[in-house]
């Protein structure tokens, strides 16, 4: 509920290459973390499809599941580095902002998904979850009305954040 999906359709339409919406392996060997795509499908919802046309358009090639479930497009690579982390703010703004986050504060967003997804090795999960988080530079994203905008804003502070 706090956008993911949303904000995949808006990375398709902007252009980008978009290895997962929810859930990837995320290697921390170095040089730099890297993700890789588990799965293509991206779950979308009725109020994404009514407030974004490129989510529409996804799930012109949904499966009839109750819940629309349409295929991400094919990855140029099944992974690709990661540069930064972002956290949604759970609510959104006419236009998309950022601000960067405390290593602990990111740490704690990201902790119960992955824990609970990882729940079988909890203290392994959170150890990788910490070194990742140590790793990358991290930020809250308040999401704007256009996803795609959001998407290439999250893009462009990602570089510069990595740089």
């Amino acid at each position: 509920g706090t956008g993911k999906s949303t904000l995949t359709a808006g990375a398709v339409a902007a252009g980008l290459d978009v290895l997962a919406e929810d859930l990837c392996w995320v290697d921390l060997s170095p040089p730099a973390p890297r993700a890789f795509r588990l799965y293509d499908s991206i779950k979308l919802t009725p109020e994404g499809l009514a407030r974004f046309a490129a989510a529409a358009r996804l799930a012109g090639h949904a499966e009839p599941f109750a819940k629309p479930t349409a295929r991400l497009p094919a990855a140029a690579s099944p992974s690709a580095p990661l540069t930064a982390l972002f956290c949604l703010a759970g609510r959104f703004a006419a236009t998309p902002s950022a601000r960067p986050l405390a290593k602990a504060r990111a740490f704690a967003l990201l902790a119960p998904s992955t824990l609970f997804l990882m729940r079988t090795a909890g203290r392994e999960a959170a150890a990788r979850l910490r070194r990742l988080v140590e790793a990358l530079p991290a930020f809250e994203l308040v999401p704007g009305g256009d996803p795609a905008e959001t998407a290439r804003f999250a893009l462009h502070l990602a570089r510069e954040g990595a740089a």
